[in-house]
C-alpha cells in the first residue's frame, strides 16, 4: 500500500474535491467489474462442484479451503507485486481471472478441472483487490476516507429496497441484467416479493410521518442495532451519496424502533431467497426483544 501520511484535507470539501478525479471512478469501475465477475461464480461454486462436476457434498469445503489457500496466495503476491507496478499486474491478473470464469463455464462438468478452477478463482480474483485498493490511495490523497469508503462499496452489491425507489405507488425501474437473473429476489409480480414491497411501503410512509427519508431511517436503523460496528453505504452517484450521508445523525427514538419492529417483526426475512446464511446476530438471544 502506498504510504499515507495523514495530513489530506478531511473536510467535507476536501473529501468530495478528491472525488473529481476521472481515474478514481474508472478504478471503482474496475473494483466492481472484477469483483463482480468473481462473486458471481463464487456464490455458486455448492452447485457447481455437486450439480455440474457430480462431486459429493462433503467435497465442497475442502474446495472452499482450496479456494482460501489461492486466496491468501494471491492477495499475498498481488499486494507485493501490485505495490511496485501496479497495472503491469493488475492487467494480466485481471485477464487470469477472465480466463479461469470462461475455463469455468467449458469445463467445470470434470470433478478435478472444478475443483482446480475453484482454488485459481480465489487466487486470481482476489490478487486484484490489493492492487486496486492501492490506486484509490494513490489518486485520491492521503487521508480519504471518503474514497476508502467508496472503494469498499464498490466491492459490494445491494438489492436497493429501502434506497426509497421501490415503492407500490411509483414506477418499477426496469431491471439490470444482474437483477434479471435473480429473479426470485426482485421480481414484484412474486407474492413474497409484493410482500416486501407492502411492508417498504408501510416503512416509507412511517419515515415521512417521523421527518425522515426512508433511506436515512434505513441507515439508522442498521447503525441503531447492537450488533452492528459500522454501516457499508453503496451510493452509485454523487446524488446517492448526499443522500445517505445525513443518516449518520439520526438517532431512531424507541417509538420508530417500536413501530419498526411491529412492520417486520425482529429476525424475520420476507423473502428466504434473501438470505445467504443465517445471522446469529438476528437470532432471538440476540434481538432487542
Amino acid at each position: 500500500m502506498p504510504a499515507d501520511s495523514g495530513d489530506g484535507d478531511s473536510s467535507l470539501r476536501g473529501e468530495l474535491g478528491a472525488l473529481k478525479h476521472p481515474r478514481l471512478w474508472l478504478v471503482y469501475l474496475a473494483i466492481a467489474l472484477v469483483q463482480g465477475g468473481m462473486m458471481a461464480a463464487y456464490s455458486y461454486v455448492a452447485p457447481l462442484l455437486t450439480e455440474r462436476a457430480g462431486l459429493a457434498t462433503a467435497v465442497v469445503p475442502l474446495a472452499m479451503l482450496g479456494y482460501g489457500v489461492g486466496a491468501l496466495a494471491g492477495i499475498s503476491f498481488g499486494g507485493r507485486l501490485g505495490d511496485g507496478q501496479p497495472y503491469a499486474t493488475l492487467i494480466p491478473a485481471t485477464a487470469v481471472t477472465a480466463a479461469v470464469l470462461a475455463a469455468i463455464t467449458l469445463w467445470a462438468t470434470n470433478s478435478a478441472m472444478a475443483v482446480i478452477l475453484v482454488v485459481l478463482l480465489g487466487a486470481a480474483g482476489i490478487s486484484t483487490n490489493p492492487i486496486l485498493v492501492g490506486e484509490v490511495v494513490r489518486i485520491a490523497g492521503p487521508g480519504r476516507a471518503l474514497s476508502m469508503a467508496l472503494a469498499t462499496s464498490a466491492f459490494q452489491v445491494g438489492g436497493g429496497w429501502l434506497s426509497g425507489r421501490r415503492r407500490k405507488d411509483a414506477d418499477t425501474p426496469t431491471p439490470s441484467p444482474a437483477r434479471q437473473r435473480l429473479a426470485d429476489r426482485f421480481d414484484v409480480s412474486l407474492p413474497v416479493n409484493q410482500r416486501k414491497l407492502d411492508a417498504t411501503d408501510a416503512l416509507a410512509h412511517m419515515a415521512e410521518d417521523a421527518g425522515m427519508t426512508l433511506i436515512e431511517m434505513a441507515i439508522a436503523f442498521a447503525l441503531n442495532h447492537p450488533a452492528v460496528t459500522s454501516v457499508i453505504i453503496g451510493p452509485r452517484t454523487l446524488d446517492h451519496l448526499e443522500s445517505q450521508l445525513p443518516a449518520a445523525d439520526v438517532v431512531l427514538p424507541p417509538v420508530v424502533l417500536n413501530r419498526i419492529d411491529e412492520i417486520v417483526t425482529p429476525g424475520t426475512v420476507i423473502n428466504p431467497a434473501d438470505s445467504s446464511f443465517v445471522n446469529p446476530a438476528l437470532q432471538p438471544a440476540a434481538r432487542r426483544r
